[in-house]
């Protein structure tokens, strides 16, 4: 049997990863009409249906879940072959795995300082949609939410995660925060993995919670910060951002940002 091309499989990795021909053709830098064809083609070449397409959602198969499984082994181990292959007759590699928020906020503006002074070595940024909690094994170093444990790895605790309202000084001038309770009927915006911080923020400050006109919650620290630009909304923000008008004192989570490492 004629093994697919490395194309369609990695066409098919994306694909089943994002769960969406469009996200998958703005990821490989195709059209979704490309991504729909080459997942056809692999389908008729292994002659089994790895995809259930429905009107609004894509859904794998259990015969595309278990080809998946194997493919993501496949693709890791050569990943690492290739990347272990430059280190040892080419340039060294370091391989990070962020959050988007961190990188975009903290890591990108910091990586020209840093590749001055490490010319030889070039920097592979992985980042993932969720908060991350643990140390993906083919990274080198990864940027983590929580506080472990982490057995076998070096841990360096960058900063403890702290939060206050703000909002964006336009919605400061149209909607005058005097007290905490001036934010009742208001419309608040919160990250979809704190579901419970304004409640917690209210407990912290021994105030009523706030009874919102709406509660709006996004999934990405980046598309809470653009939503707070919009001037119709309040949101819980990290305390180090500096993104708005600060509404209130901030409260330290139970939580930090820690980067790790392989020990050896």
């Amino acid at each position: 049997m004629r093994v697919p091309s490395y194309k369609l499989l990695k066409t098919f990795q994306v694909a089943a990863k994002l769960q969406s021909f469009k996200a998958a053709a703005e990821e490989l830098f195709v059209t979704p009409s490309a991504i729909s064809h080459q997942i056809k083609a692999l389908e008729e070449q292994l002659g089994v249906a790895l995809f259930e397409r429905g009107v609004r959602a894509l859904t794998l198969t259990d015969a595309g879940a278990h080809y998946l499984e194997h493919i993501n082994d496949i693709f890791a181990k050569l990943e690492s072959v290739t990347e272990q292959l430059q280190v040892r007759y080419g340039r060294s590699i370091i391989r990070l795995n962020v959050p988007p928020f961190f990188a975009n906020e903290l890591l990108l503006p910091r990586l020209a300082s840093f590749s001055q002074t490490r010319e030889e070595t070039d920097i592979r940024i992985e980042t993932t949609f969720s908060a991350p909690k643990a140390h993906p094994s083919e990274a080198d170093l990864s940027i983590v939410w929580g506080t472990g444990p982490w057995e076998g790895l070096t841990v360096h605790e960058l900063f403890p995660l702290s939060y206050i309202a703000a909002c964006s000084p336009d919605f400061l001038l149209e909607n005058p925060i005097d007290t905490y309770g001036d934010l009742h009927g208001k419309t608040l915006l919160q990250h979809e993995e704190r579901r419970d911080a304004w409640e917690r923020w209210a407990l912290h400050l021994g105030i009523s919670p706030i009874k919102p006109n709406r509660l709006i919650r996004l999934d990405t620290m980046s598309a809470v910060v653009r939503a707070r630009a919009c001037r119709r909304y309040a949101v819980e923000s990290h305390r180090r951002s500096g993104w708005g008008a600060r509404i209130s004192t901030g409260f330290v989570e139970s939580t930090s940002i820690s980067l790790l490492r392989s020990a050896s």
